[in-house]
């Protein structure tokens, strides 16, 4: 373990999410597909090329998924009842646009995320470079101006730095909901059409 001093940590590390996990946002999640389907994600850390035989391995995916998501019983639940010749890996990255609104925290001390370290999804809605140069316009604005006033103590300096995240996260929540949003209709939509040619 190795720590470090930091001002501002901002995490731009993508769905590898070192920082979005520490922040405490989920890398899973559970969609129904009818009353008997689920259709379930789940994002880690993976690196195909270390283990060439990990992503042709379901169990080895099953077992990799279940270390990554303990805490969360009714993901592991889902996890331990699905049948091995249905588990896949694959690069896509997506979060649930519920973390935008409930339960999670998007800024904490003086660390926030973004681009798709905040607001992953799915590549065909085009928005991805888009949204993360919108985050960085915001988030330059905001640390500019709790920074402008140059005066005081280290931990006013820091109470400030501190309300500029939040002031970034307040003002780009709406756009990563509604940027979800869409990414989430865009894979239902697809899901529903896949379905359809199936059969």
């Amino acid at each position: 373990m190795f720590s470090i001093n930091f001002q501002v940590l901002i995490g731009c590390d993508g769905v590898n999410y070192v920082v979005a996990k520490w922040l405490g946002l989920p890398g899973c999640g559970i969609l129904p597909c009818d009353k008997r389907t689920v259709y379930w994600f789940c994002t880690l850390s993976f690196n195909p090329q270390e283990d060439a035989t990990t992503k042709d391995d379901p169990l080895k995916l099953r077992d990799i998924v279940l270390s990554g998501i303990e805490g969360t019983p009714e993901a592991v639940s889902v996890v331990e009842h699905t049948d091995l010749n249905s588990i896949m890996c694959s690069p896509l990255r997506y979060r649930s646009p519920w973390t935008m609104l409930w339960g999670h925290e998007l800024c904490k001390c003086k660390v926030t995320l973004t681009g798709d370290a905040m607001h992953p999804m799915i590549p065909n809605i085009g928005q991805g470079g888009c949204s993360s140069l919108e985050d960085a316009v915001v988030l330059i604005r905001c640390l500019g101006e709790a920074l402008l006033e140059i005066k005081g103590s280290e931990k006013q300096r820091d109470q400030r730095v501190k309300k500029g995240l939040e002031k970034y996260v307040k003002q780009r929540r709406g756009r990563w909901l509604l940027v979800g949003m869409l990414s989430w209709v865009t894979m239902q939509t697809s899901m529903f059409d896949y379905g359809k040619l199936q059969g």
